[in-house]
C-alpha cells in the first residue's frame, strides 16, 4: 500500500480511537456526575437532620460504590482498540464495502500474480474512496443506557437543592462530614439582653454584655425608673 493513503488510514484510525475513548470519557462522567448530583442534593435540601447518626456513614460508602462500580463498568466497555476504530470508521463511511478493514487486509493467496494485480486494483479503488471518509463526530450514546434521562434529571435536582439552600450550601456540604448524630452537635444559639430606658430619658439603650470580671460592681446595673428589660434569643442554625 503506498505511502499517502496509508498515512491517512492512520490518521483516520487515530481519530477514531480519540472519538471513541471521548465518548467512553463522556459516559463514565455523566454517570459519576448524577451519583454526586443526588448525595449533594440530599445535603442541599438538609435532610441529614432528619436521619438517623448512621445514615451518613452509610450513605458516603454507598456513593463511592456506586461511583467505582460506574467507572468499573464503563472501563470494561470500554472499546478503543485498533480494530475497534477500523470498525467505526466504516460504520460511519456511509458504504457497506468496509474501506478501511479492507486496507488493513492481504489477500488469501497473494503470492499469485492474477490475485496480486485483482487486489491491487481493488485497493486503488478502495485508497480512492478513503479520501473522501470523514471521522464522524464523537456520539456517546448515553440515552441507550438511560432512558429516562435519570442523569439530567439527578443534576437538575442538585441545582434546584443548591438555590434552595443559598449561602448555606457549602456549610450544609461540610455538615455532611460530620457523622455525629443531631443530638451529639450542639445547636448554637445567641442571647442579647439589654435595658430600654423611658423615651424622656433621651438616654441610649443599656446593653447587658454579661462580663464576668472579678469586680462584682461591674455586674451591676442601674436605670431610670420605668427601663424595660429586653432579652431577645435567636437560633443561628435557622
Amino acid at each position: 500500500m503506498r505511502s499517502g493513503p496509508g498515512s491517512r488510514l492512520e490518521r483516520l484510525i487515530t481519530r477514531s480511537r480519540a472519538a471513541l475513548a471521548w465518548e467512553a470519557f463522556w459516559r463514565a462522567t455523566s454517570g459519576v456526575v448524577a451519583t454526586l448530583s443526588l448525595f449533594v442534593a440530599v445535603a442541599w435540601f438538609d435532610l441529614w437532620r432528619f436521619a438517623p447518626s448512621a445514615a451518613k456513614p452509610l450513605a458516603f460508602i454507598a456513593t463511592v460504590a456506586a461511583v467505582g462500580a460506574i467507572l468499573w463498568k464503563e472501563g470494561r466497555d470500554a472499546r478503543v482498540g485498533r480494530r475497534d476504530a477500523i470498525e467505526r470508521i466504516d460504520r460511519f463511511a456511509g458504504d457497506s464495502h468496509g474501506t478501511a478493514a479492507t486496507l488493513t487486509d492481504s489477500p488469501a493467496n497473494g503470492s499469485d500474480p492474477s490475485t496480486a494485480a485483482l487486489w491491487r486494483v481493488h485497493l486503488t479503488r478502495l485508497e480512492a474512496r478513503l479520501a473522501r471518509v470523514r471521522i464522524a463526530n464523537p456520539s456517546p450514546r448515553a440515552i441507550e443506557r438511560d432512558r429516562y434521562a435519570w442523569r439530567a434529571g439527578a443534576l437538575l435536582l442538585a441545582v434546584v437543592a443548591g438555590i434552595h439552600a443559598g449561602p448555606d450550601r457549602w456549610n450544609r456540604l461540610a455538615q455532611v462530614a460530620s457523622w455525629r448524630g443531631a443530638s451529639a452537635v450542639a445547636t448554637p444559639a445567641r442571647i442579647d439582653a439589654w435595658i430600654d430606658p423611658p423615651a424622656y430619658t433621651g438616654k441610649p439603650p443599656i446593653m447587658m454584655t454579661g462580663r464576668k470580671d472579678s469586680d462584682p460592681d461591674s455586674r451591676r446595673f442601674s436605670a431610670p425608673a420605668g427601663s424595660t428589660v429586653v432579652v431577645r434569643a435567636a437560633d443561628l442554625s435557622e
